[in-house]
């Protein structure tokens, strides 16, 4: 595939989850329910519209050291 390229977006928040197994007797998967979870997945979706690789929410920037800061 002549000039294809992976991109990849990812929303941090920082916040508690419940997990879950969901599936059957044959398959079980995982499944993580929280208003956190939904926030990360808007931030992700949220990439795709800015044209941007991460989003990320105060919480998570507030718990980063300063030269970290400094990057974003």
């Amino acid at each position: 595939m002549k000039d294809y390229a992976v991109r990849m977006g990812f929303g941090l928040h920082l916040g508690w989850s419940i997990e879950g197994l969901i599936g059957s007797h044959h398959k079980v998967d995982a499944s993580y329910l929280s208003p956190h979870v939904s926030m990360s997945a808007q931030l992700e979706g949220g990439t795709k519209i800015f044209g941007c690789n991460w989003l990320l929410t105060e919480v998570v920037f507030d718990l980063m050291s300063n030269s970290f800061k400094a990057l974003c």
